[in-house]
């Protein structure tokens, strides 16, 4: 195949690695690390990348799209996939054909889930993104204990995971504290009430480097 664009960028590998080592010197042993490969790995090769990250035993990925997790499913890449951005409800037989786990934000596609879950006589991991001032995906940080309670009770979805995303890291401490504090304090009340999620993430790549309270259980770098 001809290309008629003449740029391309050269990806060290092995300088990935490096970035890799270092962000798991910077974390709690214990703590776990998706590495968000979205939008080709941000230019870098979702294939190449991925795999390589696969031989250093990565906990999680994270594409924006179930396109993204297909090819990296189709590249024979095992590692469990989170699926950042939302989807439709027509959307959702992929989720099961290929093990991902899904983002909501609202009740009706957990719902959905549900339903195909059991008559697939299977369960389905999801999880839950909370909008704590970031003004772009997400249930309200307000309404987000409600919706995690509901969540809860249906049989055949497990939340796996709940989250949230900064808007300033690099920019504004006070604000991103802010946010630290309001989902530190969900977490909690969900965990006083007798809901306890296993991963709980909140650090991109500016948190974990400067917001050591921010890395919770798990870190999704990505730049």
């Amino acid at each position: 195949m001809r290309f008629y664009r003449p740029t391309w960028a050269e990806i060290n590998l092995k300088n990935l690695e490096y970035n890799l080592s270092q962000i798991k010197s910077r974390v709690t042993p214990g703590t776990k690390i998706l590495v968000t490969v979205k939008a080709d790995a941000y230019g870098h090769g979702l294939i190449p990348v991925s795999k390589r990250l696969c031989s250093r035993a990565v906990d999680f990925f994270g594409v924006a799209s179930i396109d993204e997790g297909i090819k990296l499913r189709e590249a024979g890449i095992k590692t469990p996939i989170l699926i950042l951005g939302l989807i439709l409800k027509k959307d959702i037989a992929p989720l099961f054909k290929y093990n991902f786990s899904t983002t909501v934000c609202d009740e009706e596609l957990p719902r959905a889930l549900d339903n195909m879950a059991r008559k697939l006589k299977k369960r389905i991991n999801l999880q839950v993104k909370v909008d704590t001032g970031m003004g772009r995906i997400g249930v309200l940080h307000y309404d987000a204990y409600g919706l995690v309670r509901k969540i809860s009770k249906l049989k055949y979805v497990n939340i796996e995971g709940i989250f949230t995303h900064f808007a300033f890291a690099d920019l504004n401490k006070d604000f991103t504290f802010y946010q630290i504090d309001l989902f530190d304090r969900l977490v909690k009340r969900l965990n006083k009430d007798g809901i306890s999620i296993p991963l709980v993430h909140a650090a991109n790549s500016m948190g974990l480097l400067d917001y050591k309270n921010s890395h919770f259980s798990m870190v999704r770098p990505g730049l």
